[in-house]
């Protein structure tokens, strides 16, 4: 198969991975706009909550006490250019190994659900996932940030397995 015929392969792969994830996400954040946002709160094995919450910040509201115009900048201009930029690695990258493509893919999704949310809903994300566990207990979340946070996750652990991979060939060539 020649150059040309497996990048646009690779683009039609990447770009339907994401409009899939990233329709995922946006379909549950409107189940719960729809089922939790009149107090109709829910709750799955005494551990997951489901309650609706609007979140103009970041991550558990950080930089929800910001100015407007500061949000702005931050989460819709940043992250459309550092998206963008993403988008653009992901495609030009192609020697880059599948774990490491789908844990980039994932950040993608999330951080475009996000987005969506951000430039269709006056600046708030849509949150509405809160698991009670030992070290979770607080964070309202959606979707999109369990992908990125997912991804994170992958994308730590393939690194660090490819250092180790490389430190391995190094001894064994000495």
């Amino acid at each position: 198969m020649d150059l040309v015929k497996k990048f646009a392969i690779r683009i039609i792969l990447v770009i339907t991975t994401v409009f899939i994830l990233v329709g995922c996400d946006q379909a549950t954040k409107q189940a719960a706009y729809k089922q939790l946002k009149d107090n109709n709160n829910s709750e799955i094995a005494g551990i997951v909550h489901l309650k609706y919450i609007e979140n103009d910040g970041g991550m558990l509201s950080l930089g929800s006490n910001l100015p407007d115009t500061v949000k702005f900048i931050i989460f819709i201009l940043f992250v459309s250019v550092f998206l963008a930029i993403l988008f653009i690695y992901i495609i030009k990258n192609q020697q880059e190994y599948f774990l490491k493509q789908f844990a980039l893919i994932l950040i993608l999704s999330g951080g475009l659900g996000n987005l969506i949310d951000r430039v269709f809903n006056e600046g708030n994300v849509i949150d509405f996932i809160r698991v009670r566990l030992p070290l979770i207990e607080n964070g309202i979340f959606n979707i999109a940030d369990f992908y990125v946070t997912v991804g994170f996750i992958i994308l730590l652990l393939s690194l660090l397995t490819k250092q180790k991979v490389i430190r391995q060939e190094k001894d064994i060539s000495i």
